[in-house]
């Protein structure tokens, strides 16, 4: 019988507000049944299955199609505390009288929630992977940087819960290529379909704390993340996706944040107190991390008391120094 697997892309974990931190993938009872899905005539049959341990976990579903007798696997197996998970749908499915299978996965596989487009957080790092990673000078104090569109929505902050959303734009396709740590089926580009399930929670944890303000805006820590606040709106500046940052190890966090100098310095740290400085221009839509050994070279304080700390290094000329790193990353990436 010919098998053809979706293929099932792994993110890092990132935490939400108000909910607990979400675990490996939710345990599933084993099932199997035969039904006609797409009522053409022909039985097609389903099988899934919960397979995990203490740090992973997931559930694994194989379709076979009655009609051709191919079989394709779906799986939300991921880490502990996972942010995301992809999972690409292979193109013999494109049919329209084949979208009744994709109800039947979403519906054994997926959070309740579904979204028509991605949240504010999830969009943020859809644009981190799509945008080009450029690198700093071997003279500079930046290592690298990569772009995102400033998006300010009305309102109060809002955290959403777990969800789903179907992606059939290039943000799907572009974020595995980027992303994969493994070998990519030959038949996946920057056309594929699929789903992201956002486990939002993990982005934010368990509380928000305002930790700064500059004039009517107000800088908002949460457990992987930070947000940006002004008196109509919000919107999310940066999130730790450690394979998108390089920053802090999957059980990292954010650590502090501040503004400096219409700038904003996000500090975050990991499970073996690894450390990473990053700078954020909210105008422009860039996020840069500075050089690992330039930091260690100084202070240990970087943000404390709502100031940056940087030592002897913090001086008017590297602040301008900074800024001008920003300005030469943003036109390259912009080119």
């Amino acid at each position: 019988m010919p098998f053809k697997m979706s293929w099932v892309m792994v993110f890092a974990p990132l935490t939400l507000f108000g909910q607990p931190i979400m675990g490996p993938p939710q345990y599933r009872e084993a099932a199997n049944y035969v039904k006609d899905i797409n009522q053409d005539g022909y039985k097609d049959s389903v099988r899934y299955f919960y397979d995990g341990g203490s740090g992973f976990g997931g559930t694994n579903m194989y379709l076979t199609h009655g009609k051709t007798h191919q079989t394709y696997e779906f799986s939300t197996f991921n880490t502990k505390w996972p942010i995301l998970t992809s999972i690409a749908i292979h193109p013999d499915l494109y049919t329209k009288e084949n979208e009744p299978f994709f109800d039947e996965v979403e519906k054994n596989l997926f959070p309740a929630i579904q979204v028509d487009k991605p949240e504010l957080c999830l969009q943020w790092i859809l644009d981190g992977f799509k945008s080009k990673m450029v690198n700093g000078n071997d003279s500079g104090l930046l290592e690298y940087a990569f772009g995102f569109q400033p998006r300010w929505k009305k309102g109060d902050i809002y955290l959403p819960k777990s969800y789903f959303v179907f992606l059939d734009t290039k943000d799907f396709g572009s974020t595995l290529q980027k992303t994969s740590i493994g070998d990519l089926p030959e038949w996946l580009d920057e056309n594929t379909k699929g789903w992201l399930i956002c486990y939002a929670p993990n982005i934010h944890g368990q509380k928000v704390e305002k930790v700064a303000v500059d004039n009517d805006l107000e800088l908002y820590k949460a457990h992987k993340s930070v947000i940006l606040k002004k008196q109509d709106g919000y919107m999310w500046v940066f999130v730790d996706e450690y394979l998108l940052t390089g920053g802090a190890d999957k059980w990292g966090r954010v650590k502090n944040t501040t503004f400096h100098e219409g700038l904003i310095f996000v500090e975050t740290e990991g499970e073996m107190a690894e450390r990473y400085l990053f700078v954020v221009d909210h105008i422009k839509g860039i996020c840069a991390r500075f050089k690992y050994e330039y930091l260690h070279s100084g202070s240990d304080q970087w943000i404390q008391n709502g100031k940056l700390m940087l030592g002897d290094h913090q001086t008017p000329a590297m602040i301008d120094k900074i800024k001008t790193e920003i300005e030469s990353l943003y036109k390259e990436i912009k080119l």
